[in-house]
C-alpha cells in the first residue's frame, strides 16, 4: 500500500494513462516510484509533479520506458 500525499496521486494516474494512451503498452509504475518519494510519502504531491515531467519528456521525445526482460512473469 501507498501513502501519497492528498492530490499526488491523482496527478500519477492522469500521466500513467496518457502514457499507456500514446505508447500503447504499461507503464511499469513499481520500477519508477522512487521519483515520486520523499522523506514523509511515497506519493509526493512535488514528486508527482516530477514524474508528470517525466512522462511527458519520454513523449515530447517519443520513448517509452524499457521493460525489463521477465517482468512480467515475476511473482511477488
Amino acid at each position: 500500500m501507498l501513502h501519497c500525499e492528498q492530490g499526488a496521486m491523482e496527478l500519477v494516474e492522469k500521466a500513467i494513462l496518457k502514457y499507456k494512451e500514446y505508447f500503447k503498452q504499461p507503464f511499469l509504475f513499481y520500477e519508477y516510484s522512487h521519483i515520486t518519494e520523499n522523506d514523509e510519502y511515497d506519493v509526493s504531491l512535488a514528486g508527482a509533479k516530477k514524474f508528470v515531467s517525466f512522462i511527458d519528456k519520454r513523449i515530447e521525445s517519443n520513448a517509452p520506458v524499457d521493460i525489463p526482460d521477465g517482468y512480467f512473469e515475476r511473482k511477488y
